[in-house]
């Protein structure tokens, strides 16, 4: 079984509006950890910033702002450690998304997907998920 245990940072819980600016985890295959990742990054422009989850991850907006690497980055390194382990082309090798209220991470992740020209987040994960919370 290949399980994708994934968490976001987010500039807030608007799916649509609110940016990811760090995305961390593990890919475990078989019961064997077989990467692990943290990537953060500088949201993408006119994103909603709250002040709440500034003060979640202890940052400034001004620090979000000036990551050197991009969005679409981010996305690219993302995509690169996922298609080592998954063939986006072959329907039945996918990933399950782990993790504590996972939904919202896979609905931001989705955005996240799309706004960087990829509508096939689930070519490479399953449409369900396990949510451990």
């Amino acid at each position: 079984m290949k399980l994708l245990f994934l968490d976001t940072e987010t500039t807030g819980v608007d799916k649509e509006k609110s940016g990811i600016h760090q995305i961390s985890g593990s890919i475990v295959i078989d019961n064997v950890v077989k990467e692990v990742f943290d990537i953060k990054f500088r949201p993408f422009e006119d994103c909603i910033i709250e002040d709440s989850a500034l003060e979640v991850t202890k940052l400034t907006k001004e620090e979000l702002l000036n990551r050197s690497i991009s969005e679409l980055d981010a996305y690219n390194m993302f995509t690169k450690i996922i298609d080592k382990y998954v063939n986006k082309y072959n329907r039945a090798d996918k990933m399950f998304m782990v993790g504590y209220n996972v939904h919202f991470d896979k609905d931001m992740v989705y955005n996240w997907f799309k706004r960087c020209g990829d509508n096939f987040l689930f070519s490479r994960v399953w449409g369900n998920h396990i949510d451990v919370m």
